[in-house]
């Protein structure tokens, strides 16, 4: 019987296929989301607040969809409209670099100041713009960070005040200008993510881990042994596997949040976070061929999970170990770093080099000590 196999009902692959149908339909909801919202019209205001230059329609707006951007260009752009444009001349045109809460953005807001303005009572003078918020699907490019740090400027939220702010586009190579020239004098909304999706989303991504925790669970895929096809047997938990199932499932939750959040698809993954799963998964395939070559005794039983992962031996010669209680602790404290860096920075983390070493040093005093452990009765 191979790890995977057991009798019983399959609840793991219930979960799986329920948390893979959730994810669909957020992604196609969200997709559907963003086209509406890209092929939308432009909703103006009533009227614009007392003394603004730049307004935005709509009390809200989300990134990977456009922005309506309005600049009264009667007042601003004075002087060029007092030129009359030559005939067969071409537009003028005008790119205005986008700042959110006075920071620079990749976003362009290309002014024709030769488009007709609006008519309406309210708004003459105006030229409304719809601008592309589209975050890079790689993570790790310059464009990409602006992004990153404006939805993870506070902490996770559905929502964030946003000053919108306009400067002139600099030229290639060139810096921006450190604070925008022109700004909103009230705040828009900006929705961070979309709260009946992203509940739909994180159901499905705890869904998913539901089944890889009870797949695991209930076969011998964390324990020391597979179980027998008959009667009630529950080997002992193995901490090297018990270990990489932890950090798989946390990669894997970390990698779906960053990407439905952010829309990066690529570069979301680092060195350091690498090398963390590397070190995992060397216990764990060092730990399994431990394990096949001196298996555990037959009538070896579980006393818990967590006495099982932090103690060596079995049955009554079972003992609490330091070394077991060492891999454990700095296991859930990078964990606890990793859970706090992507839910509040959208990133994984960069684990500085000394932890690292550390956690391969925990990982390799377990299996060095899992040797002799094996021999106890």
């Amino acid at each position: 019987m191979t790890d995977t196999a057991r009798t019983g009902p399959k609840l793991w692959m219930a979960l799986l296929l329920a948390g893979a149908l959730m994810i669909a339909v957020t992604l196609f909801l969200t997709v559907r989301q963003f086209a509406a919202g890209n092929n939308a019209a432009c909703v103006l205001p009533a009227a614009p607040p007392p003394g603004a230059l730049l307004a935005v329609a709509g009390p809200t707006f989300r990134l990977g969809e456009g922005a309506c951007i309005g600049i009264k260009t009667s007042v601003v752009f004075e002087a060029a409209l007092k030129q009359p444009k030559a005939a067969g001349a071409p537009h003028r045109i005008r790119e205005l670099q986008v700042y959110f809460n006075g920071k620079p953005t990749p976003a362009v807001l290309t002014l024709d100041l030769d488009a007709p303005p609006e008519t309406s009572r309210n708004w003459a003078g105006w030229h409304w713009v719809d601008v592309e918020l589209r975050p890079m699907a790689i993570a790790d490019t310059p464009e990409a960070k602006p992004w990153r740090e404006l939805v993870a400027a506070t902490g996770p939220a559905w929502r964030r005040d946003v000053l919108i702010g306009v400067a002139p586009k600099p030229v290639a190579g060139a810096a921006p200008a450190p604070r925008p020239e022109l700004q909103a004098v009230q705040a828009a909304k900006l929705e961070v993510v979309n709260a009946p999706l992203a509940l739909l989303g994180i159901g499905g991504l705890l869904s998913i881990a539901a089944s890889i925790v009870t797949g695991c669970w209930n076969t011998g895929l964390l324990r020391d042994r597979t179980p027998l096809a008959a009667g009630n047997d529950n080997p002992p938990f193995s901490l090297g596997r018990a270990q990489l199932a932890f950090w798989l499932l946390l990669s894997v939750v970390g990698f779906g949040a960053i990407w439905m959040t952010t829309g990066a698809r690529t570069g979301i993954m680092t060195g350091g976070m690498l090398t963390l799963l590397g070190i995992a998964a060397g216990s764990g395939l060092a730990a399994r061929l431990i394990d096949a070559g001196t298996p555990a005794p037959a009538d070896a039983k579980s006393d818990g999970f967590l006495l099982d992962i932090i103690s060596e031996g079995y049955g009554a010669e079972r003992t609490v170990a330091v070394h077991r209680i060492q891999m454990v602790a700095w296991t859930l404290i990078l964990g606890t770093i990793f859970v706090w860096t992507v839910f509040t920075s959208f990133e994984f983390p960069e684990f500085d080099t000394n932890l690292l070493l550390l956690m391969g040093i925990s990982s390799g005093t377990y299996l060095g000590f899992k040797f002799p452990e094996k021999g106890k009765p």
